[in-house]
């Protein structure tokens, strides 16, 4: 994976729709360069217009969980910059991306960034995997959700 290349440290988890989850499969890819940029951006949806999507309970403690986590690391670990948080009652996709742009913004190849999405993840006709937002469209994924 490309994108991968000048990563340090990868995590995935997987969930089921019965909100079943793996264990975390990680790898430590080295240490932090000195004086890189740590930036942490956490987006979490709990509530949807369409019924087939239920209202979700813990996007936000979840995303608090995690930026707690990050706020409390050990002085030991190079200090990331204030976590940003975007959700809510309204969650659009375009303050989604926009908060995506200001993460990436400037970043080097050592520095570091934190994408956490908490909320339902639908897959499309087109076999494509989607964030949803509020205002998601089953039938529009591509113009109302985030790929």
């Amino acid at each position: 994976m490309r994108w991968l290349s000048k990563t340090r440290h990868a995590s995935i988890v997987a969930a089921s729709a019965e909100g079943l989850a793996s264990l975390p499969v990680e790898a430590y890819l080295g240490p932090a360069a000195p004086g890189c940029v740590r930036r942490a951006l956490a987006v979490g949806v709990d509530l949807y217009a369409q019924p087939i999507l239920p209202d979700g309970n813990f996007a936000k403690a979840d995303v608090d969980r995690l930026i707690g986590a990050i706020i409390d690391l050990p002085a030991t670990v190079p200090a990331f910059e204030k976590p940003r948080f975007v959700g809510g009652r309204r969650t659009e996709p375009d303050d989604v991306l926009s908060a995506i742009d200001d993460l990436a913004y400037g970043l080097g190849a050592s520095d570091h960034a934190v994408l956490f999405f908490a909320g339902h993840g639908v897959q499309g006709k087109d076999g494509a995997f989607y964030m949803a937002m509020r205002d998601t469209n089953l039938e529009d994924l591509a113009g109302t959700a985030l790929p």
